[in-house]
């Protein structure tokens, strides 16, 4: 049996056209009040189907993003300073440092010439 030209056209259009009509009449069977919060997935929504328009504003944050896609905007200004913190804890004593030279006296009441003698005493 064969199957005319114009038959298969028919056929073919015919197809398309149920097959656009089934799944218009599904979209319009599902609402957005029928889905559950946080049910649809990435995997569940084709690339390139949602617009900006869709997306509600204020509702991604960075981590949304891939890295790179954000540009860094300007510094901002330095803040107000803050409160002074508690002091902390006394730090641990340090170790004992070496004996130094010693301290140099001069008995004033016998002047200071070139043949003036400084005696050193320990610290």
């Amino acid at each position: 049996m064969q199957i005319s030209r114009g038959t298969a056209v028919f056929t073919i259009v015919g197809a398309i056209v149920l097959s656009s009509t089934i799944s218009a009449t599904a979209a319009s069977l599902i609402t957005g009040a029928q889905i559950k919060d946080k049910s649809i997935t990435a995997a569940d929504i084709a690339n390139n189907t949602l617009t900006g328009a869709q997306v509600k504003n204020g509702s991604l944050t960075a981590a949304d993003f891939a890295a790179g896609t954000l540009f860094k905007g300007d510094t901002g200004s330095t803040g107000a300073q803050g409160a002074t913190g508690s002091t902390g804890p006394a730090g641990a004593d340090g170790s004992v440092g070496p004996q130094g030279p010693g301290v140099m006296c001069f008995n004033s009441s016998k002047g200071l010439s070139s043949s003036t003698q400084f005696e050193v005493h320990p610290a």
